[in-house]
């Protein structure tokens, strides 16, 4: 989990080329971690949304 936050730390630091880029890997990111806190299958969750409670 720590190599985890330090990569995500190093891509933040880094930046997004667009605008467009950040918004798509903040959503991606808060659909994983629903997914995570869900005890959902990341992969399966990402092919089927509708299985992802909201």
């Amino acid at each position: 989990m720590a190599d985890d936050i330090e990569k995500l730390l190093e891509i933040i630091a880094v930046g997004f080329r667009t605008m467009n880029g950040a918004q798509n890997f903040a959503t991606l990111r808060s659909f994983i971690s629903s997914a995570r806190k869900q005890g959902l299958n990341i992969l399966a969750a990402l092919q089927n949304p509708e299985m992802l409670a909201v």
